[in-house]
């Protein structure tokens, strides 16, 4: 009669860990297509950022060159000033 017992303990045993090991088995399936989904998005979000700092590498140059106008034209106001008075 122990036997019995004894084995139905062990049967319900393996049965709760059966159940928890199909959960955590599940999770890390889950969490398995997650990392997967964040890979893609971060490589998507690297080429984007890789493409903007071109984008920004000409922007600036720009900028840069509008600013060195801007500053001779300053210059050449501020003489033409002196020079009016």
């Amino acid at each position: 009669m122990t036997d019995q017992y004894l084995l139905g303990f062990i049967t319900i045993l393996l049965g709760v860990i059966g159940f928890f090991l199909v959960k955590f088995i599940k999770s890390v399936e889950s969490m398995e297509e997650a990392v997967d989904s964040l890979k893609i998005t971060i490589s998507v979000f690297t080429e984007k950022f890789s493409s903007n700092s071109k984008d920004h590498e000409v922007t600036e140059r720009r900028l840069n060159e509008h600013a060195k106008q801007l500053d001779e034209h300053d210059r050449a106001i501020t003489e033409l000033k002196v020079k009016v008075k």
